[in-house]
């Protein structure tokens, strides 16, 4: 789909959360032999690869159902869970409950059901079953981490959540907000700046080496 729309790179992906993982998957088959299995043509440039709060959790546990919750919708609604009020409630019940309670404190937006939510949950779940079972290659090329601040992401003390030791370079941008806030105003407009600075620069350097390129082969 990608190469129907633009044939040939340099390409510019990026990706939030688990969406990173999909992101640099991309990249490494428009370079590699893989790729053509797949129909892509092979040796594709990419010249800027983003990142956004996504970390590495290869082998890992899965989240428990309790605290993704806790950590989905808490945030995305302002409101408080607790953890062992939700253990008690039957794990079909829970969802119901946070609906119920979001209706409660006027959160609740127009046209949110809880079929929408329980679609968000399962796609949640999916991906957080992915990523333990996601084990990456070395990316042979330079990765721009951007990093939420208030770090209710996880708890792991490496500032780049393990890319260091999978990618050539690792390009490392904090913005304000949290995981989930950082894409609402006015945290986003950091991200945009940030992004369009990178992005310029990845442009000017691609520019760079075209012309070093058609330099050595005059």
């Amino acid at each position: 789909a990608i190469q129907e729309i633009q044939p040939q790179g340099p390409y510019l992906f990026m990706g939030r959360c688990f969406g990173g993982l999909i992101a640099i998957e991309i990249a490494k088959l428009l370079r590699t032999a893989e790729g053509m299995k797949l129909g892509l043509s092979q040796g594709q440039k990419t010249i800027f690869l983003g990142l956004v709060d996504t970390y590495i959790r290869s082998g890992g546990a899965s989240i428990s159902d309790v605290d993704l919750l806790i950590g989905l919708f808490s945030e995305l609604f302002g409101i408080k869970l607790s953890k062992e009020k939700l253990k008690k409630i039957e794990e079909n019940q829970r969802l119901t409950y946070i609906f119920n309670h979001i209706k409660e404190e006027n959160r609740l937006p127009e046209n949110f059901g809880l079929d929408r939510m329980k679609r968000i949950f399962e796609v949640s779940k999916s991906h957080d079953r992915a990523s333990t079972n996601y084990f990456p290659q070395p990316y042979p090329d330079t990765v721009t981490l951007i990093r939420a601040s208030e770090n209710t992401l996880t708890t792991l003390n490496n500032p780049t959540l393990g890319w260091d030791m999978q990618a050539d370079k690792v390009d490392l941008l904090w913005v304000s907000g949290s995981h989930l806030s950082m894409f609402h105003h006015p945290h986003v407009e950091e991200i945009a700046k940030k992004l369009e600075f990178c992005i310029e620069q990845a442009e000017k350097l691609d520019l760079c080496r075209k012309n070093q390129t058609s330099t050595i082969n005059i």
